[in-house]
């Protein structure tokens, strides 16, 4: 689901002036970066077009979290999307694995123009935790994504800027044979800079397979803009002749040297999910 709230860049005003005061014609330059916020736009558009109409998605996944020292912990958890009509995605995470952790849950209403609503359920004190807004920036249950990192996104979210095309290359699995296929093309860079206050991101730089708008890579700048994290998606499955689902995830801190990957189980679509299994008011049951 995509939208998008177009707002004029910080750049393009400032060169307008400059080049005003100098009294030189300016046009090649507006049109240079108009052309690629332009394509920034239309390339997010395609990405969420390429994913609409699934109805909802269920999988089951394994966790793993990695210290730089070489520790690290695993947890399992299943976690279910519901596409919801005119507004954004709702999303439930249930840990089932190890004891200390089960029945742990993450439920999350994104919302289009508003803030999401997220809800953290601690079964070691049958509590359920609101997320603040100014908190969402904050580890998921130790791991290296953020509750913000776990939300559905919208263009509206977001300004963007088109940074070029790159040669990439990516691995496809078959689902069948498990085969696994090694593949090169053409991909693109796409900036976008989130347009909430309380976001723990300054930037984020996206890598995307041009011939199919997967998301390879995506690259997250703290606000102070130096490199945070990178997230890399591998061993892509086609589902239902359309859906595109990495097999592997890794979020890596590039300034901690932590880790978290996610490892796909099982994958489905269509479970026929209803909009009652995400109430908050079934969190402590």
């Amino acid at each position: 689901m995509i939208r998008f709230h177009e707002r004029k860049s910080v750049t393009l005003c400032l060169a307008s002036a400059f080049v005003l005061l100098l009294g030189i014609s300016s046009a090649s330059s507006q049109a240079s970066t108009s052309d690629r916020i332009h394509q920034g736009r239309m390339l997010a558009q395609k990405i969420d077009e390429r994913d609409i109409d699934y109805q909802d998605f269920r999988a089951s996944l394994i966790m793993t979290i990695s210290k730089k020292n070489g520790s690290s912990i695993t947890r399992k958890l299943i976690i279910n999307l519901l596409e919801v009509d005119g507004d954004g995605d709702k999303s439930l995470i249930v840990f089932d694995f190890p004891a200390d952790i089960r029945g742990t849950k993450l439920l999350t209403h994104s919302k289009f123009r508003e803030n999401d609503d997220q809800w953290l359920y601690l079964p070691s004190i049958n509590r359920v935790k609101r997320i603040s807004t100014r908190n969402k920036s904050g580890a998921f249950v130790g791991s290296e994504f953020s509750f913000e990192d776990l939300s559905d996104k919208s263009v509206d979210d977001f300004d963007y800027e088109h940074l070029g095309e790159v040669v990439c290359s990516f691995t496809i699995v078959d689902i069948k044979t498990k085969s696994k296929i090694p593949m090169s093309g053409q991909c693109e860079k796409l900036a976008r800079v989130p347009h909430d206050k309380h976001s723990g991101y300054s930037k984020q730089v996206l890598l995307v397979d041009k011939q199919a708008q997967r998301i390879l890579q995506i690259d997250y700048f703290d606000v102070k803009g130096a490199f945070l994290k990178q997230m890399i998606s591998k061993n892509f499955s086609l589902y239902e002749s359309r859906y595109w689902r990495p097999q592997q995830i890794t979020m890596t801190n590039q300034q901690s040297g932590k880790s978290t990957v996610l490892k796909y189980e099982t994958l489905s679509f269509r479970n026929n999910l209803k909009e009652s299994d995400f109430r908050r008011s079934k969190l402590s049951r």
